[in-house]
């Protein structure tokens, strides 16, 4: 210390303004390094609630999103899957998936580009922050549900990781259906049949409306190809629902026909020892395990 005032000393007879400015950058220093901020030029310095070293909330994320959503810059069908994602993660996170894990680091590590060029148009700054957006990678160029998500334009240096597979161009997912034997006793089925692996989603075990058994589990089939033509991340925005008109627990998505997947029948749940809604969650449990194991 006694060594700074005999410099302060010294500029002071030789230079005054030169002592003022050392003063100055003395202060800020004092300020800014307690914080936790890097003493480099470069250090992102994020406001807005997302200090540094610090993680976004749910409710950030999620006005993100809809921001996006709100300028072109994210389909519905996008803005649905990564708000669906967010809720996932505060809610219910040892059940994320490995695509949805990718999906969701993706959006915090593009977060601080928002919120710099948010800060940048309130400010009225014209700004260009060119970077890689890895949540355009993610969602682009998969037919993801009507997706009008495209990868940002790159020029891959050497080196350079590659960019990650798009969601909906990592499985791909087929269902068949037919008859076999659960219990002693012949039944419907209709299995998820992707990458190898084969899961039976569904059974039934009795005939209905004029409807074989078999005639059953086909027309069920055909509803989960429908779903998945129409969209192809549809397992990753599964829910429970009741529908209105006669208060039966379903399992949505937003493609499938008026919302619903199928309907928890409260007959086969009895016999499985679980309630309607038991049923329905078994069923999303069955679909996400189907296309990503773990999690």
């Amino acid at each position: 210390m006694g060594r700074q005032a005999s410099t302060l000393r010294g500029l002071e007879r030789e230079n005054p303004t030169m002592k003022q400015k050392l003063l100055v950058s003395i202060a800020l220093a004092a300020f800014i390094l307690p914080v936790g901020f890097a003493a480099s030029p470069t250090a992102p310095v994020l406001r807005a609630g997302f200090a540094q070293n610090e993680f976004p909330t749910q409710d950030q994320l999620t006005q993100f999103v809809q921001d996006q959503l709100a300028s072109n810059k994210l389909s519905k069908d996008d803005a649905d899957l990564c708000l669906a994602v967010i809720q996932r993660h505060f809610t219910d996170p040892n059940s994320m998936k490995a695509s949805e894990v990718d999906l969701f680091n993706a959006m915090v590590t593009e977060y601080p580009h928002y919120v710099k060029a948010k800060e940048a148009k309130a400010a009225g700054i014209i700004t260009r922050d060119p970077h890689n957006n890895p949540m355009a990678d993610l969602l682009g160029g998969g037919g993801g549900g009507g997706s009008t998500s495209k990868p940002a334009p790159r020029k891959p240096a050497h080196g350079t990781p590659a960019k990650p597979k798009p969601l909906a161009a990592r499985h791909n997912a087929s269902f068949s259906s037919g008859t076999h034997k659960s219990g002693g006793k012949s039944v419907g089925y209709v299995s998820l049949n992707v990458d190898g692996r084969s899961t039976t989603l569904v059974e039934v075990n009795s005939s209905s409306g004029g409807m074989s058994m078999g005639a059953r589990a086909r027309s069920i089939r055909d509803r989960f190809v429908k779903l998945n033509n129409a969209d192809r991340l549809w397992w990753m925005k599964l829910s429970v629902g009741v529908y209105a008109k006669n208060g039966e627990v379903i399992v949505k998505s937003p493609h499938a026909e008026k919302g619903i997947v199928i309907t928890a029948d409260k007959d086969y749940a009895k016999s499985r020892g679980m309630d309607p809604k038991g049923l329905a969650q078994d069923l999303i449990s069955k679909i996400r395990n189907g296309f990503e194991p773990g999690g």
